[in-house]
């Protein structure tokens, strides 16, 4: 059964995974990192970041007229830039680019002073600038201080810096699995529309609670239009068997300010063990050279494929070894360089709390 039920929101960046486990394809989100918003002339800005749902993706900081970028290979991405900025003041821009779409994570005022004392821009030393709130002149470099200087409008003062104002979230929705075992663990799919324009960096905190049960997730929005869907994910919950209604809340991280809920959004069911799905087959198998192509159908409630073969003389007993796994979407797949000789495959499907299907169907080819 599937339960429809309401939340939202962000962290960027987008994709869906199976119902159930913590998705392969998630809206793309960083944290972002650096060894100081003021330095020396001549000093080495570092900058660090740490993204995720990044997989074919790469992250790109640019820093006045450089830019630099990497490639990100796995869904969890790590990547580093160094740069060393003349004197004067910046903004350092972090962005994540993935499937032709580039969305600004993060985006931190940068100052380069000389050592001769006083700041930049001619602001007296105790006094705000008025290159724009809440900069304040502390000795030879512009700090944030909202305390004194205030925030400009649609942001809050949160210890020395300024932070964007959360938008309203309506429309929230999340999705639990269509299934869930007792005692393994899932995840939860949230999404709703923001009513206004988000800046990068509004900071959310969410909670999900089911029965007795609380659970919690904070992120940051990248810059989003009025209209569009944030969503992400509640990961890593499990439950005991029962049946359990559940409620979500949103809330400002800033101030506390309630910005979304959906209260008596719906009930979930958990059983305490599930049937395995359906065996998958195996609906070709060709020999190009030393290397064969399997094709595959899809099965109801797999979240993911298992693919093992033998060389054994005859397929009535064989002593099959797992080979590969393949993702829920994928009916198709190529082993390379076989050793000559016949081979001998067959599949099994995976739902998402681990439980294995029997074997599917026997697929011989012969290789040389």
């Amino acid at each position: 059964m599937k339960n429809i039920f309401a939340l939202a929101i962000l962290v960027s960046i987008a994709a869906l995974a199976g119902c159930g486990t913590a998705p392969d394809e998630a809206v793309p989100s960083a944290k972002i990192s650096v060894n100081s918003e003021s330095i020396a002339s001549g000093t080495r800005l570092e900058v660090s970041v740490s993204a995720l749902g990044m997989a074919g993706g790469k992250v790109e900081a640019i820093l006045g007229a450089e830019k630099q970028s990497a490639d990100c290979t796995l869904q969890e991405c790590s990547a580093s830039f160094s740069f060393t900025p003349k004197e004067g003041a910046y903004y350092l821009k972090v962005s994540l680019v993935k499937g032709g779409i580039s969305r600004e994570a993060s985006r931190k005022r940068i100052e380069v002073h000389s050592e001769k004392g006083g700041c930049l821009d001619g602001t007296a030393q105790g006094a705000c600038s008025a290159s724009g709130k809440p900069l304040y002149c502390d000795g030879k470099s512009l700090v944030g201080n909202c305390t004194v200087c205030g925030c400009n409008q649609g942001y809050y003062c949160v210890s020395s810096g300024c932070v964007p104002e959360p938008a309203l979230i309506s429309g929230i929705e999340a999705s639990f699995p269509e299934k869930i075992q007792a005692g393994r663990k899932f995840s939860v799919h949230v999404s709703g529309i923001v009513s206004s324009d988000v800046s990068a960096g509004a900071a959310y905190s969410a909670e999900l609670i089911v029965d007795d049960k609380k659970f919690t997730k904070e992120f940051e929005a990248v810059a989003m239009r009025a209209g569009s869907t944030l969503d992400f994910y509640f990961s890593g919950i499990s439950l005991s068997e029962g049946t359990y209604d559940y409620n979500l809340n949103i809330f400002a991280r800033s101030t506390g300010k309630q910005v979304g809920a959906s209260f008596g959004a719906g009930t979930v069911h958990v059983a305490q063990s599930l049937e395995p799905p359906s065996a998958p087959s195996i609906t070709g198998a060709f020999a190009e050279g030393n290397d064969v192509v399997l094709e595959w159908d899809t099965v109801e409630g797999a979240d993911s494929y298992r693919l093992y073969k033998s060389s054994e003389v005859s397929a009535a007993f064989i002593s099959y070894m797992e080979m590969r796994r393949f993702g829920a979407d994928e009916t198709t797949a190529v082993v390379h360089d076989l050793s000559k000789g016949t081979h001998f495959f067959v599949m099994t499907a995976v739902d998402a709390f681990g439980n294995e299907s029997a074997y599917g169907n026997v697929k011989q080819v012969s290789i040389g």
